[in-house]
């Protein structure tokens, strides 16, 4: 989980996340409520974590632009890993 978080935007490691989601899917693909409800809860820390880094950075340099920047990042990259993991593993 560690590997994934990162303190600059994106604020997350985008191929950590992949690896970490399809371990999700193939402990839990023969459940579906299951796999649904890790991947989910998964997602939701992704972005909190993110949300936190993007304030601190905030804080720190008080340049709203760059936050609105790192954000839209995460989005776009976070967009890309939830497409990835459902065009490989949810519907082929």
């Amino acid at each position: 989980m560690e590997k994934r978080i990162a303190k600059k935007a994106p604020y997350f490691n985008p191929e950590e996340l992949r690896k970490e989601l399809s371990e999700i899917y193939q402990l839990n693909q023969a459940n579906d409520s299951k796999l649904r409800s890790l991947v989910l809860e998964t997602l939701i820390e992704v972005k909190k974590q993110a949300h936190k880094s993007a304030e601190t950075e905030l804080l720190d340099n008080g340049d709203g632009r760059i936050c609105a920047q790192g954000l839209s990042l995460f989005q776009d990259e976070l967009i890309r890993v939830i497409y990835d993991f459902t065009t490989h593993h949810i519907y082929r």
